[in-house]
């Protein structure tokens, strides 16, 4: 039987939330590992990622990580 998705104060909770936070942490795992395999140099890691300079640091924000190298 599925589960159902409830609203509470507009914010959506089940299911679809745990998914969405799951996926969330897996992709800031994701960067941090590539920062960390890079020795901190963004534009190293989003090549590594197979992304663009600008989305890698886009999401180096967003999930408030920090780089050993800062000129990068």
């Amino acid at each position: 039987m599925p589960r159902s998705t409830i609203k509470i104060d507009g914010a959506q909770r089940g299911p679809q939330r745990d998914l969405e936070a799951r996926g969330e942490e897996f992709y800031r795992h994701y960067i941090a590992l590539a920062l960390e395999r890079t020795g901190g140099v963004q534009v190293k890691a989003a090549e590594l990622l197979g992304m663009s300079f600008r989305s890698f640091r886009y999401y180096v924000k967003k999930y408030n990580l920090k780089s050993e190298s800062n000129s990068q």
